[in-house]
C-alpha cells in the first residue's frame, strides 16, 4: 500500500514539500484554505517539474507519474486515512493551533504530525493534540 501525505500549506514552502514528497513516490494531498490557492501550489510544482525536464533532469514519463501522486484539496477532512502530515502554513501560532487542533480530530489515530516552522516552539504545536509524542519538526 502506498503511504499517504498531507502537506497543508500550498505556497512557496508547501508545494517544495509537496513536490520533494511525490518525487519521492508517496501519494499526496496537497491542502489550502481554497481551492483556488490548492491548485495554483499544485501549478506552481508542474512549472518546476518541467523545467527538470527542459534541463534533462527528469523525463516526461516521470513528471506525468508525480503528478498523478499530487491532489489538490481544500478540505482537511481529506486526510483523515493519511500516515503523515506536513504542515507549511504561515508562522502564526493561532493558526498552527486551529489546524493541529482540527487535524488531531480528523486523522487516524497513528498519523504522525509534522510542522516545518523555523520559529514556534514543537512542544507548543504538540499539546494542541491529544498525540504530543507523534508531532515533530520537519525543517525543509
Amino acid at each position: 500500500m502506498q503511504e499517504k501525505i498531507m502537506v497543508v500549506g500550498s505556497g512557496l514552502m508547501g508545494s517544495g514539500i509537496a513536490q520533494a514528497c511525490a518525487e519521492a513516490g508517496f501519494e499526496v494531498l496537497l491542502a489550502d484554505v481554497s481551492l483556488e490557492l490548492a491548485e495554483n501550489g499544485l501549478a506552481k510544482i508542474k512549472h518546476f517539474l518541467q523545467r527538470k525536464v527542459e534541463k534533462g533532469k527528469l523525463e516526461t514519463a516521470q513528471l506525468e507519474t508525480i503528478l498523478k501522486n499530487i491532489s489538490a484539496v481544500d478540505n482537511l477532512e481529506a486526510g483523515s486515512n493519511v500516515d503523515l502530515v506536513i504542515e507549511a502554513v504561515p508562522e502564526n501560532v493561532e493558526i498552527k493551533k486551529d489546524i493541529f487542533t482540527r487535524l488531531d480530530r480528523i486523522c487516524k489515530k497513528e498519523t504522525l504530525f509534522a510542522s516545518n516552522t523555523s520559529t514556534i516552539s514543537i512542544t507548543l504545536l504538540g499539546g494542541f493534540t491529544e498525540r504530543p509524542g507523534q508531532v515533530v519538526g520537519m525543517h525543509f
